[in-house]
């Protein structure tokens, strides 16, 4: 589960909501969660992976039958 709200950005200095300033704080959380599954053994016969995104509401980006 990651969070996808807005208030990810708020403690990050740099970033200002209406610009293209990308918010270093949401870029950390992609690098970490990248970083977490290339140290598993992904596959139909070992770790299986989903994903979920919250905020306002709880969004599916995939399962684990993929």
């Amino acid at each position: 589960m990651v969070d996808g709200s807005g208030s990810i950005c708020d403690n990050d200095p740099k970033f200002q909501y209406g610009t293209d300033v990308t918010c270093d704080n949401w870029n950390f959380i992609l690098k970490f969660m990248e970083d977490f599954v290339n140290d598993m053994d992904v596959g139909l016969t070992s770790t299986r992976v989903g994903l979920v995104t919250f905020a306002t509401t709880a969004t599916m980006g995939w399962n684990l039958t993929k």
